[in-house]
């Protein structure tokens, strides 16, 4: 500690005492070498180093301001409210968090919620990622009990990749969650906000829509809204082989991890879909619309069952192959 301050004030008239603490921890360009403070909060047990900050003690409130840790290559920063209650409660909110190129790692996944952490694991997201936002827990120091979690996180990746059964990779952009646990209840309902992604070759751009995460299954678009919402339930929308495609889909969390998709193509643009999707540089022209039912499971793709409609229009095709394969 760099810097320690006690203010101990007593009123006689209603015999209080109040107490009041500020410790300061300075960064290492102002300080000895080896006077570094390593920590791993009980809350997010995470072991961190180097860590400065300001921590501020006032009759049972902490709090802590500009806090700053490292963990292997990545960063971390948050300010937040902790107290402890005479009946043995206790809740710790942790505000404006930042986290700069997180990783995924068993050992951080283990740090978080546990509902949270799960849903993160289905998605088999691979990073680096950037994440914002806000985590609260509260609970009892009763032993065996497990304290609630509620979290609204944003994260945010560059060249990220998602390694499910519908394999996305080259993502741009963001995923925003918001959820909570609670004995009787776990989930994170959560907006995509991807710039670009690519998948088998085909670019997707400006992909928006719902998601929904519990301990049973993760949802994509209306069926992640479906119950949940006063309004139309919304598809996951995409720009996509030169025309707007909707997406929706589930994945089961258990054995073989089952999944089932819908997706419709609108608008395509013939000559990208032979380009992008099967690596085709003949002159063709025509609009398609599509449609795709599939369901399966992780065992492979002989578990594979679905049906589906290919309709062009104004087309002009040269080659028989090539609808063939468009076909298939």
């Amino acid at each position: 500690i760099d810097y320690l301050g006690v203010r101990i004030q007593f009123d006689a008239m209603r015999k209080a005492l109040a107490l009041g603490i500020v410790a300061e921890k300075r960064a290492q360009s102002q300080n000895l070498e080896g006077r570094g403070i390593t920590i791993k909060p009980a809350w997010f047990p995470l072991p961190m180093e180097e860590v400065t900050g300001v921590v501020r003690f006032d009759n049972g409130v902490v709090k802590v301001e500009n806090v700053r840790a490292q963990h292997a290559n990545m960063s971390f920063r948050v300010d937040g409210t902790t107290q402890v209650l005479p009946n043995g409660t206790w809740s710790a909110q942790l505000t404006n968090i930042a986290a700069e190129r997180l990783q995924p790692t068993n050992e951080v996944l283990n740090a978080l919620p546990p509902a949270l952490a799960n849903g993160l694991v289905q998605l088999r997201l691979s990073g680096p990622f950037n994440m914002s936002g806000q985590l609260g827990f509260s609970g009892t120091n009763r032993p065996g009990s497990t304290p609630n979690a509620d979290w609204n996180l944003r994260f945010d990746t560059y060249d990220g990749k998602m390694a499910t059964r519908i394999p996305l990779e080259n993502i741009h952009g963001s995923v925003s969650l918001r959820g909570q646990h609670r004995p009787q209840a776990t989930w994170s309902h959560g907006e995509l906000a991807i710039d670009s992604m690519m998948f088998h070759g085909a670019q997707l751009v400006n992909v928006r829509g719902p998601l929904w995460i519990d301990p049973r299954q993760v949802l994509l678009g209306a069926w992640a809204e479906k119950g949940r919402t006063q309004t139309t339930p919304r598809h996951v929308t995409a720009q996509a082989l030169g025309g707007a495609l909707e997406l929706d889909a589930l994945v089961e969390i258990k054995q073989n991890s089952p999944f089932r998709f819908e997706c419709t193509l609108k608008n395509g643009n013939l000559a990208t879909i032979a380009r992008e999707a099967f690596q085709k540089r003949e002159e063709l022209r025509g609009v398609t619309n599509a449609s795709l039912r599939l369901e399966g499971n992780a065992l492979g793709p002989h578990t594979y069952r679905g049906s589906g409609a290919v309709r062009l229009r104004d087309a002009e095709i040269y080659e028989a192959p090539f609808m063939l394969a468009l076909l298939s």
